[in-house]
C-alpha cells in the first residue's frame, strides 16, 4: 500500500494467484481487519485481513459436472501429485496444464529451468475452456470486493 500511496493511489485491489487459490482484497487507504469470515464454508471468528478467496489457482482441477458444464476448482491437485505436466502422477487437468498446453508457460524456464514439464495432452479447445472458467471465477472475486 505504501507504494500505491507514493504514486497517489488511495484505493488498491490486491490480487494473488497461487497454486490452490486466488486471493483478492480492496485496500481503501489501509487493509481492513475483520472478525467475520469463512474458510471452506466454516465460520472464522478471529481477527484477519478481509480477503476474498476463490479456488482458481494453478493447481485447481478442471472437471465436467453432472450436467456436463466445465468447472474449475475449488479442488486442487496440490504440489504432489500436482498438475499432469509435473509428471508426478497427477491425472486430472489443472489451470497450469491448460496454460502449458496453450504455450503460456515456457517449459524451459519453469522453476528456473530446474523442473522439466511434460505435455499434459489437453485439446486446445478444452485448455481454452479451462482458462475461460478460471478467469471468470477470478473476475467474480474481483467484482465482489470492488463493485
Amino acid at each position: 500500500m505504501i507504494a500505491a500511496q507514493a504514486l497517489g493511489y488511495g484505493k488498491v485491489i490486491s490480487f494473488d494467484m497461487g497454486g490452490t487459490s486466488t486471493d483478492v482484497a480492496l485496500i481503501d487507504g489501509k487493509a481492513t481487519v475483520t472478525k467475520e469470515g469463512m474458510i471452506g464454508g466454516l465460520p472464522l471468528r478471529v481477527p484477519h485481513f478481509e480477503i476474498h478467496t476463490v479456488g482458481a489457482g494453478g493447481g485447481s482441477i478442471a472437471r465436467l459436472d453432472s450436467g456436463g458444464a466445465l468447472r474449475v476448482g475449488p479442488e486442487s491437485a496440490g504440489a504432489t501429485p500436482g498438475p499432469i505436466c509435473y509428471g508426478r502422477g497427477g491425472r486430472k487437468p489443472t489451470v497450469t496444464d491448460a496454460n502449458l498446453a496453450l504455450g503460456r508457460i515456457d517449459p524451459a524456464l519453469f522453476f528456473g529451468g530446474r523442473m522439466k514439464l511434460r505435455d499434459p495432452g489437453l485439446k486446445r479447445s478444452f485448455a481454452e475452456g479451462i482458462l475461460e472458467v478460471a478467469n471468470a471465477n477470478m473476475e467474480r472475486a474481483l467484482r465482489r470486493v470492488s463493485v
